[in-house]
């Protein structure tokens, strides 16, 4: 595995580009959000004009949630903050009359992997409160569980979201750390870490074993999240850090991401 450890750019400030590595959607226009270059896995925003249909069959399983307008994929239509997760090496039709604009997240297909479309309407799911860690539970995190891979537990998608008015004090501004890496978009709201406040259109990728936190939240935060490449074990550390709503944007970039280090988005744009 080999995906730089990005924490945070805004998915804003990235140029649309040609999608090559997306497999059957080379006509269409991408961002780019992080890339393993020895897996071949990319994570991207793909964007889809109205009337845009075609024929996909990818050697990934992929994991697709709609950030704008209406898409169908292997007759399974879903409107904004839909989801599918599409298996590997099957073909199956795509198309929006609308046009639409989502996520597009490529994992390894394993013998594991089931082979049927699978689709979520995710606003008619229920919220789980149960199994957050003491340490992290006055943030009130909740989440609607979109797919765990029960076989191996190497690979979780949730969404996740947090409370307002939650700010870390004493204890709380311990750091943590996990066993595996993990991804996040910002759906809505606003979490605030020590890299700076990350609102819609934030992406990270933390490398396993990388510390991180405390966090805080004003308006409260909706996100994607993905745990991957390892098991979704939490370790609290006696390291501290401060914790401010007013931290500056800082953050942690690879050199080729480093020209973005003082880009910040418009407040009206959502990726």
């Amino acid at each position: 595995m080999s995906r730089p450890h990005i924490e945070f750019i805004f998915s804003q400030s990235l140029e649309w580009q040609a999608c090559a590595s997306l497999a059957g959607r080379g006509d269409l226009d991408c961002k780019l959000l992080s890339q393993d270059d020895a897996l071949g896995e990319t994570s991207a925003i793909l964007k889809m004009p109205a009337g845009w249909s075609g024929s996909v069959t990818s050697e990934f399983q992929e994991e697709i949630y709609l950030l704008d307008g209406e898409l169908d994929i292997g007759g399974a239509r879903q409107s904004r903050d839909g989801y599918w997760r599409v298996p590997a090496g099957v073909e199956h039709r795509w198309s929006t009359d609308t046009g639409a604009v989502a996520l597009t997240l490529q994992n390894v297909a394993t013998p594991l992997d089931e082979r049927q479309l699978v689709a979520i309407d995710t606003p008619r799911m229920l919220w789980d409160r149960s199994g957050v860690p003491e340490p992290l539970k006055f943030m009130g995190i909740a989440r609607k569980v979109l797919f765990v891979d029960d076989d191996t537990g190497l690979h979780r998608t949730w969404l996740v979201s947090v409370s307002p008015q939650i700010a870390p004090s004493g204890a709380l501004l311990a750091t943590e750390t996990h066993g595996c890496a993990e991804e996040v978009f910002m759906l809505a709201g606003d979490i605030t870490g020590p890299q700076g406040p990350m609102t819609p259109g934030a992406y990270f990728w933390r490398p396993s074993d990388t510390f991180h936190g405390p966090f805080g939240s004003r308006a409260g935060g909706l996100a994607l999240t993905r745990f991957r490449h390892g098991q979704q074990t939490t370790i609290f550390h006696d390291r501290t850090r401060p914790f401010a709503f007013e931290a500056p944007y800082q953050p942690d970039l690879p050199a080729e991401l480093a020209h973005l280090s003082t880009a910040r988005p418009p407040e009206t744009a959502r990726y």
